[in-house]
């Protein structure tokens, strides 16, 4: 006895104004003793289905959702990770800082400020942020470092900004300018200024809530932390680490 086993797949083509429905037949063999055998297929349809019926997408409108082909989600595109990063020691702990790597922070926005901003980065974009007083600028094209700095020379205080992990995240962090400088117990205020005045630093503002502790001005963004590497070279101070405005979140 012969038996005929045909298969029938539709491959669903889309074409810029219809549907085509390609049917591709294949015969068996012989045998008395042959079971049907079931072979999963890439594609299920069902034979009530009419191919013409089929929206833009190849996706059969009238089907029930049971009936549908299992969605895969995309993949999540993770952020590209940061490389360039600061270290300090604050409190006893080191911390590290990661460099955004299109942030800039205006540290005391004006409309000068601003009207700067647009002629030495005709691209940059505001960001809005819940922190008062600064103001964020993304940029593209150029570092925020040699952004910042362009700034600061052009009489526009600003920073670049900082992430807490390699990952870019709403947490920022910038440096307005100041190094706190924590010194021996028994150094005196005269002390502190001849020694910073040999440093090439100006004379620092001693902070009556952290005994020991001054505030030695600097320029904003990384000249900031040129002078806390130069400051902890020395080996005098118990501590030595820059000024932050941290938590300036992005909405």
């Amino acid at each position: 006895m012969r038996k005929r086993r045909t298969w029938v797949y539709v491959e669903r083509v889309l074409a810029g104004v219809g549907v085509a429905a390609v049917l591709v037949v294949s015969h068996g063999c012989r045998s008395r003793r042959e079971q049907p055998v079931n072979e999963p297929s890439q594609l299920s349809v069902s034979p009530s289905k009419d191919v013409a019926n089929a929206d833009a997408t190849g996706n059969d409108p009238a089907a029930s959702k049971d009936e549908r082909p299992p969605h895969f989600p995309a993949p999540t595109k993770r952020p590209p990770s940061l490389t360039e990063s600061i270290e300090y020691t604050e409190g006893g702990v080191r911390h590290t800082a990661w460099l955004s790597t299109e942030l800039v922070v205006e540290l005391r926005p004006s409309p000068e400020g601003a009207r700067t901003v647009q002629r030495l980065q005709p691209s940059a974009e505001e960001v809005p942020t819940q922190l008062r007083g600064v103001r964020v600028w993304k940029i593209r094209g150029r570092s925020p470092v040699e952004l910042a700095n362009d700034l600061t020379r052009s009489g526009v205080a600003a920073s670049p900004a900082f992430h807490p992990s390699p990952a870019p995240s709403p947490q920022l962090s910038a440096l307005p300018g100041g190094v706190l400088a924590k010194f021996p117990p028994d150094w005196n205020e005269g002390r502190v200024a001849a020694w910073l005045a040999a440093q090439g630093a100006a004379a620092g503002e001693k902070l009556a809530a952290s005994p020991g502790v001054f505030l030695v001005p600097s320029d904003p963004g990384m000249k900031t932390l040129e002078l806390v590497r130069k400051l902890e070279r020395t080996g005098v101070l118990l501590e030595c680490y820059p000024n932050w405005i941290r938590s300036t979140t992005l909405r």
